[in-house]
């Protein structure tokens, strides 16, 4: 999960945080999920569904191709870029299309239909003040996704660290009859990784926020990240932090992402007092 907040450098390259919309759940051998349990790990699946579609946005403003597609069905995605020039700042309109039928990536996922990214960048120094996302008809594993994600410069904080808010909405369909709801606004700060702009593996930010939502069983919920979320260097997981899940007449739990951990995609679920450690991939 990697996101795009690089302040000084050319280009911001990163996965955020928060990208993969499976709804394929692996759960360890030793782990029964009873229905609710079921449901909780389809509302973790939603953080990494939207940060598959901002590390589809970085690679796509960085590079000339997107890196999830497999390299015998290139044609599969098509990119296009369209520049418009101002006095101040440079407007750049992005359109990655996955054409009509699914394209497999290298990540086993399938994909199809349409990420749009609008950026507008300073003109000299190509700093990042603004990035917006919205998908059409864009579907993963043929789960349609709804996406509109804004992302702006917020200045720096008392440590003198770049930070950028979000503001994020995603509907997400399931089937015909079950979809989801989720809204967030959360603040990235980039804490490491300034100094080297062409080397993403010593970039870290730090994700704070807090969102809402109506869960896949109909009940309301509310998102609070209790201890800040870590995304460092090109790992597509998120390596640290907690985030608590408040929903109405159903139990409350945690996804805690671990400390020191690395790079997986393995965390735990935390309710009624009790751990289980799922895999959300």
């Amino acid at each position: 999960m990697k996101l795009s907040f690089n302040l000084l450098k050319p280009l911001i390259l990163s996965s955020i945080v928060l990208g993969t919309t499976s709804c394929k759940r692996n759960i360890d051998e030793d782990v029964e999920l009873d229905v609710d349990t079921s449901i909780m790990v389809v509302d973790a699946q939603v953080e990494v569904s939207m940060a598959d579609i901002d590390n589809i946005a970085d690679q796509a403003e960085v590079f000339t191709s997107v890196t999830k597609k497999t390299e015998d069905i290139l044609s599969c995605v098509t990119l296009t870029k369209d520049t418009i020039f101002g006095s101040s700042h440079d407007t750049v309109n992005i359109v990655v299309d996955f054409g009509n039928t699914n394209c497999e990536g290298i990540d086993g996922h399938n994909r199809r239909g349409i990420i749009k990214v609008t950026s507008l960048l300073e003109k000299i120094t190509g700093f990042k003040k603004e990035r917006k996302i919205e998908t059409v008809d864009y579907y993963m594993n043929d789960i349609k996704i709804e996406c509109g994600r804004k992302l702006v410069y917020a200045g720096q904080n008392s440590s003198n660290q770049y930070f950028w808010t979000l503001s994020a909405a995603s509907k997400i369909f399931y089937s015909s009859t079950d979809s989801a709801t989720h809204s967030s606004e959360r603040t990235y700060t980039f804490t490491s990784g300034i100094l080297t702009p062409f080397d993403i593996s010593d970039d870290k930010w730090t994700i704070e926020g807090n969102g809402q939502g109506i869960r896949k069983d109909g009940n309301n919920y509310t998102v609070l990240i209790t201890e800040p979320l870590l995304k460092a260097g090109d790992c597509i997981y998120i390596q640290e932090g907690k985030i608590k899940y408040t929903v109405d007449n159903a139990r409350d739990f945690t996804i805690d992402y671990g400390a020191g951990s690395g790079c997986d995609n393995k965390v735990d679920l935390i309710y009624d007092g009790g751990t289980k450690v799922i895999t959300i991939d």
